[in-house]
Order: structure tokens, then sequence, then C-alpha cells
């Protein structure tokens, strides 16, 4: 539990499957939590999509996927993330921590210049960052709280015949959910010209056609999302690096 809240408090998404173990000693009926490695904390939103966010982060693992499924241990949850950023992890104490570890490192500074950008101080500039990125961190879970939760989505195309099917998006709260389905021929789904298919409101969740298409990469998106209240939506498992950006909750298929 403490371990989901922390995570949450900094964003740390490099947790999903793995950073830990779960360890049984041999003829003992305890089981130990092992965590380590926080080199993914304060993780910027450019690099991870709303299928990361919050605990949908850990909705892969069977371990955290039973315990997020009872309502009252994601209460717990959030209480005591809440408990820990009042007591704990407070802005004093971060900023304490930072001006130690600036301390450590300012003497040092001219013999190890920080390449990216030729500066001398700009590692001084990325740690105050840190200190702000708190509240947008904690703003970015509570923002999904009562969404759905991700799922694969599978994509081929055999012999002319387009095929795309996906797991079911749980719902937490019970709410019924419907899927939106759109493929384009270049990742970008609000043009629309290259939007090949584009179906509202799905309640089944699979989707064939005998179509022929031209040879290339196609890209596929699906979203879930309540029935009645649409903006509580969320999106797949995958992401496609596109000129340099990624796009998430996208699987993508070949037309050779």
């Amino acid at each position: 539990m403490t371990w989901l809240a922390i995570n949450l408090i900094l964003n740390n998404k490099d947790t999903v499957q793995q950073n830990f173990y779960l360890y049984n000693p041999l003829y003992s009926k305890t089981f130990y939590f092992l965590p380590w490695d926080y080199d993914g904390a304060w993780s910027s939103t450019k690099y991870i999509g709303k299928n990361l966010y919050g605990i949908s982060a850990w909705w892969k693992v069977d371990l955290h996927r039973k315990f997020l499924s009872v309502k009252k241990n994601r209460d717990d949850l959030y209480a005591l993330a809440d408990e820990l950023r009042e007591k704990y992890i407070t802005d004093a104490f971060i900023q304490a921590k930072l001006l130690e570890y600036e301390n450590s490192v300012r003497p040092f500074q001219s013999q190890v210049p920080d390449n990216r950008n030729n500066s001398d101080s700009s590692w001084l500039v990325g740690t105050q960052n840190l200190l702000t990125r708190i509240p947008d961190n904690i703003a970015l879970y509570k923002s999904v709280i009562g969404h759905p939760m991700p799922f694969e989505v599978k994509a081929g195309y055999i012999n002319s015949e387009l095929k795309i099917t996906w797991d079911e998006s749980v719902d937490l709260e019970g709410d019924a959910l419907v899927y939106d389905l759109n493929i384009s021929s270049d990742g970008n789904f609000s043009n629309a010209t290259t939007n090949l298919i584009n179906i509202r409101d799905m309640q089944t969740r699979e989707y064939t056609q005998t179509i022929n298409l031209s040879p290339g990469k196609y890209f596929v998106q699906v979203i879930s999302k309540e029935v009645n209240n649409p903006n509580n939506y969320q999106i797949s498992y995958g992401n496609v690096l596109l000129n340099g950006e990624y796009i998430f909750g996208v699987v993508t298929f070949e037309v050779p």
C-alpha cells in the first residue's frame, strides 16, 4: 500500500511489471515485498499516456489488479497518499533534500558539465522542477479516479481480411462502457483524409471487414468510455513513436 501510494505521488511508472520481488523464503508462510529503483520517478506525460495514469499503471499485473479491484483498498490507498503528502513528502522536506544534494554536487559542477545543453547549472534548474512536479503528479492521478482501466488490442490483416479485437475495459464502479474504433493510415486520427474507419459507441469488442488496403503501416486506436459520462474514458495499451513523438493507446499492423 505504501509502495503504491509513494509511486502515485512521485509518478514512478517504471514499476509496472518490474523493479520489485515478491519473495517467499523456503519453509515460510510469509511473503516479503521488496521494491527498488526510482529512476523512473517524476515521469513526464511526454513519455507516458493515459494508460499509465494513476492506478492504471499496475492493471497488467495479477497481484496489483486483484488488490486494486477491491474498493476499500482503493479508498485506503488514496487516503494514504494524502497522508504521506501531508506529513512526509512535503515541500519543505523535498526542498531540504534538494539543498543537501545541491551542496554535494556544486563543488564539482565545473568538472562535470551538463553536455545536453553545455550549461554548468542546468542540473540545478532540473532539480527545482522536481519540487513543482509533485502537485502535478497528484492532480494527474486524481484526475482519472473512476475512469475505466486500460486493455489490450490486437490487429491483423490477412488475405484482405481486416480483424481488430480487444479485451474488456473494466470499470471499477460498474458503469456501462462502449468503445470507439479508429483506423488511420498515418497515425493522425483527426485527419479526415487519412482516417479509414471511425465507428462510435460499439458494444462489441471485435471488428472484421473485407477490404483492399494499399501496402504500408496502419494505426489502430480503440477508446473505452462510460455510456453516461463519456468524459470518463480510457485508451488501450500500446504506444507508437512517430516522427519523434509518442502516440499513446495505439497499435499497428502492416500490409505487405
